[in-house]
């Protein structure tokens, strides 16, 4: 590999590495953590549900319980640190192992490049502290041993990697990988009697070395389950939607992203790949395009791993089309993909440095070693570890995931762990988050404790709306990410109620105001694009909207305003500021916060309504009844709320 060949690698490895380097964001690493603890504490893996107090007589099949074990280890011994190094650890080997793959095979450098960048933008998305990640490394590693097949004894690791992939992920997934190598080896030697085959089979049989046995090997097979339409969690959870299917929605930060439209444009890419590598006859690429694609087709959650598992073939494929051109165009190509590739690359890294990368779709991810608290609801998990309020407790999945992390002496009623809640109690669980069932679960389970995160979740606004106005209940907690309440006659009933933010007097109203700046020019729009350090509405943002969204406006307004003067660069504080003084009629303060918010974002397409609204404003300045009323919009929607967007 020439030198500028050397320099777009290295500048893919560094832009791979600055994207590896993130704070904790999703829910699930609660889970992981918990069930590491307690498999580390009982030297043994659970057979039954240990976390709820609804379902204790549920299976639990932790068939992911060698990653689980690992992810603890990292945190007990470096905290939040040792878990990002891990990541950065098996992202980094990912990619050193897919950059040996295509070295390998002789790939181009302008192939490599190309795909490559489109590849680790797809991906980027799904860097989550899951298992998934060990199956990205075990991908790349078994990739690199079939290159070798023909000439080496590395074929023989491919047992060992499935032992691995048995006991942290989907060992299906290695499978997969070996059928579409097995597939090319028996149609060149027109026989069955390869080696790979027997090592295939050896291979398969090793997905049996694992705690639970047959039953540990088949429980990842379930998951086939949620890509169908009629199943209960592909309907409420996010990442089992489509990638072909999603519309852009600003609310949703996947659909408008780089990473949608670099998978897209890879997916589209492989479909001219299957004809030219089977033109080009080789099966084995042909093959993982067409079976790891689908897969990506199916769900969001699998665009990573198509992404990594294709990313050889793809590149091969675009060789292949190279080769097909003239000699002078293939050359001035090929060295635009190489030179562009490194330039985008580079420019992308003190964007995700600073945090632009994810300020831009507001997520909530940082180029820090940090637990994200209002992602995981941490402030509520770790108020219910303190208060140890008695009695059943009704929570949301989203919470339940932390709180058996966090809170490890408080079962749940549900947490996110689908596969040991099952179908019907995961349909269950969110009738008794319905205001109008409610009453009726409470009397069924003997709920004297209801604890939510909300962070973008309606279903939780609307049954928080509920319960503010019930005698019956009381506010005993509140932050911006997660909500408390206890039954005003129940054994929890001396615990304090929540202190809400103070409310706002007219001058020092006036005052806040005032002191909020807004630059909203073309060059600050062009730096917050490339570095700024200002970061997106946190906690105050969302304990304001959350407030405002159940009716308490006079405690919403405080935080609101110390939103937008934190974040005065994003519309989402300006616009709910202008809700919440339309609302209180002071019409002055409601118009100057929605021009804010315009000036901001003059094109999204949230605003256009108001937009429309402000242009048809009568001539003594009030605002008209179009202007959108709901408070709700400016928060981005959860995995387990998802249908609520819809």
């Amino acid at each position: 590999m020439r030198r500028p060949g050397l320099l777009t690698a290295g500048a893919l490895l560094l832009l791979l590495a600055a994207l590896a380097w993130r704070s904790v964001v999703d829910i699930d690493v609660g889970i992981h953590l918990a069930g590491g603890r307690w498999i580390v504490e009982h030297r043994a893996v659970p057979t039954l549900d240990p976390f709820t107090w609804s379902i204790p007589d549920h299976p639990y099949v932790a068939y992911h319980w060698l990653f689980q074990v690992g992810l603890y280890a990292c945190e007990r011994v470096a905290g939040v640190t040792g878990m990002a190094a891990l990541r950065l650890g098996l992202l980094l080997a990912t990619g050193l192992l897919l950059l040996a793959t295509v070295r390998t095979r002789a790939t181009s450098a302008a192939a490599s490049a190309a795909i490559g960048l489109a590849a680790l933008l797809a991906s980027e998305w799904r860097f989550t502290l899951r298992p998934e990640l060990v199956s990205l490394v075990l991908a790349a590693a078994s990739l690199w041993v079939l290159e070798r097949r023909a000439r080496s004894h590395w074929i023989y690791l491919l047992p060992v990697i499935q032992v691995v992939w048995a006991n942290t992920h989907v060992h299906a997934i290695g499978l997969g990988i070996l059928a579409c190598y097995v597939l090319e080896d028996v149609v060149r030697a027109r026989s069955l009697r390869t080696r790979l085959v027997g090592v295939a089979l050896v291979s398969a049989l090793a997905a049996l070395v694992n705690p639970y046995g047959l039953t540990g090997a088949a429980a990842p097979l379930t998951l086939a389950a949620r890509f169908s339409a009629s199943d209960a969690f592909a309907g409420h959870i996010a990442e089992l939607v489509s990638p072909l299917t999603i519309i852009p929605d600003p609310m949703q930060p996947f659909t408008t992203s780089a990473a949608l439209f670099a998978y897209r444009a890879l997916f589209a890419f492989g479909l001219l790949a299957i004809a030219l590598l089977l033109r080009a006859r080789h099966l084995a690429d042909a093959a993982l395009v067409v079976v790891f694609g689908a897969l990506s087709a199916l769900a969001v959650r699998n665009v990573a791993l198509f992404a990594v598992v294709t990313m050889p073939a793809l590149a091969r494929a675009l060789d292949l089309l190279l080769a097909s051109l003239a000699a002078p165009l293939r050359g001035k190509l090929a060295a635009a993909l190489l030179y562009g590739s490194c330039v985008l690359a580079l420019l992308q890294i003190p964007r995700v440095v600073s945090g632009t990368f994810y300020a831009g779709d507001r997520r909530p991810d940082r180029f820090a070693a940090e637990l994200c608290a209002d992602c995981l609801s941490l402030e509520t998990a770790d108020w219910l570890a303190r208060a140890a309020p008695a009695g059943p407790l009704l929570n949301n999945l989203v919470l339940g995931s932390t709180l058996i992390w966090r809170a490890p002496a408080q079962r749940v009623f549900v947490d996110g762990r689908n596969e040991v809640s099952g179908e019907a109690f995961y349909r269950e669980s969110l009738r008794a988050l319905d205001p109008a069932h409610f009453e009726e679960a409470r009397a069924r389970w003997g709920f004297e404790t209801v604890a939510l995160a909300h962070r973008g979740v309606a279903r939780a606004a609307r049954l928080t709306a509920h319960l503010v106005r019930d005698p019956a209940w009381r506010l005993v907690h509140v932050d911006g990410a997660g909500v408390v309440f206890a039954r005003s006659a129940g054994p929890n009933a001396a615990l304090p109620a929540a202190v809400l933010p103070a409310p706002v007097g007219t001058d020092e109203r006036e005052r806040l105001f005032a002191q909020i700046q807004v630059d909203a020019g073309t060059l600050a729009s062009l730096r917050r694009w490339l570095w700024s350090r200002e970061a997106p509405p946190g906690a105050l943002h969302g304990l304001g909207n959350f407030l405002a969204r159940i009716d308490l406006f006079e405690a919403a307004e405080r935080p609101l305003l110390a939103a937008a003067t934190q974040s005065p660069g994003f519309y989402e504080p300006h616009l709910d500021l202008g809700l919440l003084y339309q609302r209180a009629q002071l019409r002055r303060l409601a118009l100057a916060s929605y021009r804010r918010a315009l000036a901001l974002a003059p094109d999204h397409p949230d605003l256009a309504a108001l937009n429309e609204a402000l242009a048809a404003r009568n001539q003594n300045g009030q605002l008209v009844d179009s202007v959108p009323p709901s408070t709700s919009m400016t928060l981005p929607v959860t995995q387990d709320d998802a249908d609520d967007a819809r």
